[in-house]
Protein backbone atom coordinates (compact mmCIF):
# COMPACT_ATOMS: atom_id res chain seq x y z
CA UNK A 1 0.00 0.00 0.00
CA UNK A 2 2.78 2.70 0.49
CA UNK A 3 4.40 1.35 -2.55
CA UNK A 4 0.65 2.59 -4.48
CA UNK A 5 0.66 6.17 -2.19
CA UNK A 6 4.24 6.75 -3.41
CA UNK A 7 3.96 6.59 -6.87
CA UNK A 8 0.84 8.52 -7.11
CA UNK A 9 2.48 10.99 -5.16
CA UNK A 10 5.23 10.91 -7.55
CA UNK A 11 2.78 11.43 -10.49
CA UNK A 12 1.30 14.47 -9.31
CA UNK A 13 4.45 16.47 -8.64
CA UNK A 14 5.30 15.34 -11.97
CA UNK A 15 2.15 17.00 -13.58
CA UNK A 16 2.79 20.05 -11.49
CA UNK A 17 5.77 20.53 -12.66
CA UNK A 18 5.00 20.27 -16.36
CA UNK A 19 3.69 23.66 -18.15
CA UNK A 20 1.76 22.59 -20.59
CA UNK A 21 0.31 26.00 -23.33
CA UNK A 22 -2.78 25.17 -25.12
CA UNK A 23 -2.97 27.69 -28.04
CA UNK A 24 -6.81 28.20 -28.77
CA UNK A 25 -8.10 28.61 -32.22
CA UNK A 26 -10.04 31.41 -33.10
CA UNK A 27 -12.80 31.25 -35.95
CA UNK A 28 -15.34 34.03 -37.09
CA UNK A 29 -18.60 34.16 -35.33
CA UNK A 30 -21.74 34.79 -37.17
CA UNK A 31 -21.26 37.55 -39.59
CA UNK A 32 -24.16 37.38 -41.74
CA UNK A 33 -25.46 40.57 -40.58
CA UNK A 34 -22.62 42.38 -42.14
CA UNK A 35 -22.97 43.86 -45.42
CA UNK A 36 -20.93 42.80 -48.04
CA UNK A 37 -18.62 46.17 -49.22
CA UNK A 38 -16.32 45.57 -52.48
CA UNK A 39 -13.41 47.58 -53.18
CA UNK A 40 -10.85 48.05 -56.32
CA UNK A 41 -8.59 50.53 -54.13
CA UNK A 42 -6.85 50.34 -50.77
CA UNK A 43 -4.69 52.87 -49.15
CA UNK A 44 -2.27 51.99 -46.36
CA UNK A 45 -1.16 53.99 -43.58
CA UNK A 46 0.63 54.04 -40.19
CA UNK A 47 1.12 55.19 -36.83
CA UNK A 48 3.92 54.51 -34.17
CA UNK A 49 0.92 52.05 -32.69
CA UNK A 50 -1.28 50.80 -36.04
CA UNK A 51 -1.69 50.15 -39.16
CA UNK A 52 -4.71 52.30 -41.08
CA UNK A 53 -6.36 50.14 -44.51
CA UNK A 54 -9.04 52.58 -46.23
CA UNK A 55 -10.59 50.53 -48.93
CA UNK A 56 -12.42 52.24 -51.68
CA UNK A 57 -14.35 51.79 -54.98
CA UNK A 58 -13.51 53.54 -58.19
CA UNK A 59 -16.46 53.77 -60.53
CA UNK A 60 -15.94 54.42 -64.22
CA UNK A 61 -16.11 58.21 -64.95
CA UNK A 62 -19.63 59.38 -66.34
CA UNK A 63 -19.20 61.61 -69.13
CA UNK A 64 -18.93 64.97 -67.01
CA UNK A 65 -16.07 63.17 -65.59
CA UNK A 66 -14.38 61.91 -68.82
CA UNK A 67 -14.58 65.75 -69.57
CA UNK A 68 -12.52 66.96 -66.64
CA UNK A 69 -10.29 64.27 -67.17
CA UNK A 70 -9.55 64.59 -70.38
CA UNK A 71 -9.56 68.78 -69.99
CA UNK A 72 -6.53 68.23 -67.28
CA UNK A 73 -4.51 65.44 -69.57
CA UNK A 74 -4.82 68.65 -72.03
CA UNK A 75 -3.72 71.34 -69.84
CA UNK A 76 -0.89 68.73 -68.87
CA UNK A 77 -2.15 68.56 -65.76
CA UNK A 78 -2.27 64.85 -63.44
CA UNK A 79 -5.72 63.75 -63.59
CA UNK A 80 -6.83 63.14 -60.24
CA UNK A 81 -10.25 60.57 -59.35
CA UNK A 82 -11.71 60.22 -56.07
CA UNK A 83 -12.00 56.70 -55.08
CA UNK A 84 -15.42 56.43 -52.50
CA UNK A 85 -14.93 54.88 -49.50
CA UNK A 86 -16.35 52.08 -48.52
CA UNK A 87 -14.14 50.63 -45.35
CA UNK A 88 -11.42 52.24 -42.42
CA UNK A 89 -10.11 48.92 -40.90
CA UNK A 90 -7.19 50.05 -37.92
CA UNK A 91 -5.34 46.58 -36.85
CA UNK A 92 -1.97 46.15 -34.66
CA UNK A 93 1.21 45.92 -37.28
CA UNK A 94 1.15 42.42 -36.02
CA UNK A 95 -1.80 41.26 -37.41
CA UNK A 96 -0.43 42.95 -40.27
CA UNK A 97 2.09 39.91 -40.64
CA UNK A 98 -0.43 37.10 -40.44
CA UNK A 99 -2.65 39.72 -43.23
CA UNK A 100 0.34 39.12 -45.22
CA UNK A 101 1.08 35.39 -44.99
CA UNK A 102 -3.03 34.74 -45.56
CA UNK A 103 -3.11 37.01 -48.09
CA UNK A 104 0.08 35.54 -50.33
CA UNK A 105 -1.62 31.49 -49.63
CA UNK A 106 -5.11 32.51 -50.72
CA UNK A 107 -3.54 34.43 -54.03
CA UNK A 108 -1.50 31.54 -54.75
CA UNK A 109 -4.47 29.30 -54.48
CA UNK A 110 -6.60 31.81 -56.64
CA UNK A 111 -3.57 31.95 -59.18
CA UNK A 112 -3.73 28.22 -59.68
CA UNK A 113 -6.93 28.21 -60.04
CA UNK A 114 -8.07 31.02 -61.97
CA UNK A 115 -4.82 32.36 -63.43
CA UNK A 116 -2.87 35.12 -62.88
CA UNK A 117 -6.22 37.44 -62.47
CA UNK A 118 -9.22 37.44 -62.84
CA UNK A 119 -11.25 38.21 -65.79
CA UNK A 120 -11.60 42.37 -66.00
CA UNK A 121 -14.21 43.98 -68.43
CA UNK A 122 -11.36 45.52 -70.70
Amino acid sequence: MAKKKKSVSKKRADESARTVEIQPTVVAGDHAHLPRLYANWLQVQHTGIDVTLLFGDIEPPNDEQKKALESDLRKGRAPVIVAKPVAKIVVRPELVEAMIQALSENLAKFREHWGKGAESDE
